[in-house]
C-alpha cells in the first residue's frame, strides 16, 4: 500500500516556501491517482509537493518519493 500526501505550497519570492493545506489518502493497489481544488490568492508563487511513501505486505515503510511541482504566479 501507500500513502500519498498532496501539500499545497505559497512564496512571494519562489525560494522560501510555506505550506497552505495538505491533504493525505491511502492506495492498497498498484495505481492509484489524487486530486484537490483550492482558491487562491493573487500576487503569490504556489506550487504542489507530492509524497509518497510505500509500505509492504507486512506494513514496514520501504520507500518515499517526493516530487515538486514548477512554480506558477497567479
Amino acid at each position: 500500500s501507500c500513502d500519498i500526501t498532496l501539500t499545497l505550497e505559497y512564496s512571494t519570492d519562489k525560494v522560501n516556501w510555506e505550506e497552505e493545506e495538505s491533504w493525505t489518502d491511502t492506495f492498497s493497489g498498484m495505481r492509484g491517482s489524487y486530486s484537490e481544488s483550492k482558491a487562491v490568492y493573487s500576487g503569490y508563487y504556489y506550487r504542489t509537493v507530492a509524497t509518497v511513501k510505500v509500505y509492504d505486505k507486512y506494513g514496514n515503510h520501504v520507500e518515499t518519493a517526493e516530487v515538486e511541482g514548477s512554480a506558477v504566479r497567479y
